[in-house]
């Protein structure tokens, strides 16, 4: 249920801040929820090349999970490809 509800805030919260509220409460309330929601959006989000929306994921995952190497390093990469643009 925690998942769908992360899913379903993510793809609404292009529309409004409200849904971005809800994001970051998750990653206080459940932030293993969190933490895997981002970390997958980030792929997915990487994988259609929508580098904004993963770095945010990215970057959502680190507010779930501080200092994590695995959200670190995706940050990174998708940090080095908007460089790029």
């Amino acid at each position: 249920a925690a998942w769908r509800a992360y899913d379903a805030a993510w793809t609404f919260q292009r529309s409004g801040a409200a849904a971005r509220e809800a994001l970051d409460r998750l990653c206080t309330l459940a932030p293993a929820v969190a933490y895997t929601g981002s970390m997958s959006r980030g792929q997915t989000e990487s994988q259609r090349k929508k580098w904004l929306w993963a770095k945010e994921a990215y970057q959502r995952a680190l507010k779930a999970k501080p200092g994590d190497p695995a959200a670190t390093r995706s940050l990174e990469r998708v940090e080095e490809r908007l460089k790029e643009k």
